[in-house]
Order: structure tokens, then C-alpha cells, then sequence
């Protein structure tokens, strides 16, 4: 009888382990998503790639990457350290910051195994990669991810694929490291925040093509070294750089809008300075992104430290958490320079600008108008009238200038650009 009772025993002990082995094999997915749209300018446009059954054995918990204990210490440290620039964190669930916990450990690891994470679902896990990637400009080396669901849709474990090996991402680590140490070195500590931001902004635009074939121009590493990128590329660097100063920059995702009415994808940065909050968007100061005259003086800062008011003119955010809003005013840049003129103050403005900056090689001018935009545009401007204050302001200066090369009006911003040549520089 006792037999009997064993034989029993050990038939409901081998079918309850045949469908526990069942479910698994049927209830886990593995599901690879590309992070390209991710962790760039649409993060809510994720291409699946696959939807195949993973193999019984990558089920089993004892199949997963183990952490080297020393090695996990030393990269939570390395986490921590990033915790005060880590602004999108703060909006996701407490199980979604434990991915995303998850994640940064093991991405800074450079873990190329399955590894276990918090369990949730598949929204919330999406939310929580994204919010890393906004977080933390420093990771340029990630391609994309894989997920393991369970039959209830719930995730249990993922894999991170990567676009370089670990060699290769401690090459261009190095490679970075040394333009980053040239470029922040010649930071001076006397420089407020405004000084810090603009400097920034500017060697960024002056040392970068805009790109949209650029290799890498996701990431930090097409500005940086490559030198080519697009406005995912110049908005993660403008938060790097940041970042190393230890200063607050969000990056910042949504849409530019065409004066047709359509919109494209579009990523810029939310800085602080002073304490306050502003938009600035070095991919925009670029003139070859402008398709302007790409004079190597020529820098556009009509986007540079604007209020969260003047940017929806031409911006629209789009991002799955809030941002703060940018209601800054003294370090906008025209207001900081006393660049701002109206209809009745802008001839005497642009001729003493033109005296001052002949004495210091001046070839790039701007101001914004705070009245009277189209009176200017029409009597300064198209009129010629331009041409005449210059030529009083080689009357009197040693340098005379040669009539305006070009001119840029941008009447979304109010603002008026122009670039001139010196008259021993034209042939």
C-alpha cells in the first residue's frame, strides 16, 4: 500500500513540474525594442522587433547573470554620484525607479547577460529606460533592449544590447576624457553661471557640424570627438558638460515647429542658472542647422536661456513627466548683453555697436526688439538705412567696414542678426 501511495505521490509531483515547466515556456516572452526613438526625440515610438518564446532554460532564475559583488559595489558608488542630475527618476513608481536602479547598475557594468529586475509591466519599464537615458548623457554606448515577460504580461528580467564592446567603449571613454578635460579646463572660476552655460554653448555650436548622416549622432560621443551630429547629439552634450560642472541641465524632448504648421522630433536642453529656470537650444544657435551663412563668428543665441512663454512660439514639449517652468529673465542672453532695443532707440543702438565693435573686430551683430519689430526690419533694413549708419561708423573708426554681407531676421524672437566684412577683407 505504501507502494501504491508512492507511485500516486510521484505521478502528481512529475505533471504539477510538466505544467509548471508549461507555463513557462508558454507564458515568457522575450520582447527586443530598439531604443534609437527611446532614448532620442520620440521616446514614445518603440518598434518591436520580436515576439519569440524564450527556451525553457533561460527561464530558470539560476540561468541569469550573476553581479560580481566588488564590481556591483564599485558601480552603485559610480551611480550615486549621478543622483543629484537624475531629474526624471523622480516621476517614475517605486518599482520603476528599482529598474531603473536596475539598469544603470548594470549598464555601467557593461552586463551583456539577462539579469532580474523589478518586477512591472511593460509601460512602466519603457518609462523607467527612458528616464535613464534622459538622465545620464554619459551612456552612449547602449543600442537597444530585450525583455522577459511572464503570461501575465509582467516583466521579470532584461538584456541590454550594445553598440560597441566594452573595449571598445573604454577606447572612446578615453578619447572623450581628453576633450573634456581641454574643453573644462579652460572654465574659469571667477565665470557665474550665465559665463559657464554660454561658454559651453558656444564651443559646442563652434565645434560641431550639423549632421543628420553623422555615425553616433544620438549621443555625446558624435559632438565630442566625431564633431558631427544632430540636436540629440549637441543637447546631451550641452547636459554633460553641465553635469561635469555640476550644474542642473534637463534634457529635454518634443517638437519643432515649421512655419508650414507641420512639426519635426526636436531635443534641447532646460538649464538653471542663478538659481532660475531657462530653454536653451544650442542646435538652433548653429548656422549651419539655420542653413545660414556659416560665417565662423556667426553663433544664434535667439534661443539661448528663454522662457518657457517665449519658447512655445516656436517649441512644444513633449515628455512623459513635468518639467519646471522657465520664468528666468536676467540670463536670457539679450537681456544679460542689453542687447534689446525699440523703434525709437534702434539706430542710435546699432550706430555706437558698430563704433564699439570695429575697435574689437566685430563682424556679428544682434538685438532683440522689444517694439516696433516690422518698423525696423522696414526702415533700417530694407531701406538702406543700415548702410548709412555704417558708413558714419567708419568716419569714425581706423577699421571702416564694408556694407552688410547679410542679414537674418527671425520674427518669431523679435530678433535681427547681421553680419558685415571689413573692408581690407573684401576683394
Amino acid at each position: 500500500m505504501i507502494k501504491g501511495i508512492k507511485r500516486i505521490v510521484g505521478a502528481i509531483i512529475w505533471t504539477a513540474v510538466l505544467w509548471f515547466v508549461l507555463q513557462i515556456a508558454h507564458g515568457i516572452t522575450d520582447t527586443r525594442r530598439d531604443m534609437d526613438d527611446v532614448a532620442g526625440n520620440n521616446p514614445t515610438d518603440i518598434e518591436v522587433e520580436s515576439m519569440d518564446t524564450l527556451p525553457v532554460a533561460e527561464t530558470v532564475p539560476h540561468a541569469l547573470a550573476k553581479q560580481s559583488r566588488e564590481s556591483k559595489q564599485v558601480k552603485e558608488n559610480e551611480m550615486d554620484a549621478q543622483e543629484q542630475h537624475q531629474y526624471a527618476k523622480q516621476f517614475l513608481s517605486a518599482d520603476g525607479q528599482l529598474v531603473y536602479n536596475d539598469l544603470f547598475i548594470n549598464i555601467l557594468n557593461h552586463n551583456t547577460e539577462s539579469f532580474e529586475v523589478a518586477v512591472v509591466g511593460k509601460d512602466e519599464f519603457t518609462q523607467a529606460y527612458t528616464a535613464l537615458m534622459h538622465d545620464a548623457p554619459e551612456i552612449f554606448y547602449v543600442k537597444s533592449f530585450v525583455y522577459y515577460m511572464d503570461k501575465h504580461d509582467r516583466i521579470q528580467s532584461a538584456r541590454i544590447i550594445y553598440n560597441v564592446t566594452k573595449e571598445e567603449r573604454e577606447r572612446k571613454e578615453k578619447e572623450m576624457e581628453i576633450v573634456v578635460n581641454e574643453l573644462l579646463g579652460k572654465v574659469q572660476h571667477k565665470w557665474g553661471d550665465y559665463e559657464k552655460v554660454k561658454y559651453l554653448y558656444d564651443t559646442i555650436i563652434q565645434r560641431t557640424t550639423y549632421d543628420l548622416n553623422a555615425p553616433d549622432h544620438q549621443n555625446i560621443y558624435s559632438v565630442l570627438v566625431g564633431r558631427r551630429s544632430v540636436c540629440a547629439g549637441y543637447a546631451r552634450t550641452l547636459q554633460y558638460l553641465m553635469h561635469q560642472l555640476d550644474m542642473v541641465s534637463i534634457y529635454v524632448t518634443g517638437f519643432a515647429l515649421n512655419t508650414d504648421g507641420s512639426n519635426i522630433g526636436h531635443a534641447w536642453n532646460l538649464v538653471k542658472m542663478d538659481d532660475e529656470y531657462y530653454h536653451v537650444d544650442a542646435t538652433w544657435g548653429d548656422p549651419m542647422f539655420q542653413m545660414k551663412h556659416a560665417h565662423k563668428d556667426y553663433i544664434g543665441y535667439a534661443y539661448f536661456g528663454m522662457s518657457s512663454e517665449d519658447l512655445a512660439r516656436t517649441h512644444v514639449v513633449d515628455m512623459d513627466y513635468p518639467l519646471p517652468p522657465a520664468e528666468g529673465i536676467l540670463n536670457n542672453y539679450y537681456v544679460k548683453e542689453k542687447l534689446l532695443v525699440d523703434q525709437t532707440s534702434a539706430g542710435g543702438f546699432l550706430l555706437q555697436a558698430l563704433i564699439h565693435g570695429s575697435g574689437v573686430g566685430q563682424r556679428v551683430y544682434s538685438m532683440k526688439c522689444v517694439e516696433g519689430y516690422d518698423t525696423i526690419i522696414e526702415d533700417i533694413f530694407k531701406n538702406g538705412y543700415i548702410n548709412k549708419l555704417i558708413r558714419q561708423a567708419n568716419d569714425s573708426v581706423s577699421r571702416p567696414y564694408a556694407d552688410v554681407q547679410a542679414i537674418y531676421p527671425s520674427p518669431e524672437a523679435k530678433i535681427i542678426d547681421f553680419i558685415l566684412d571689413f573692408k581690407d577683407e573684401t576683394p
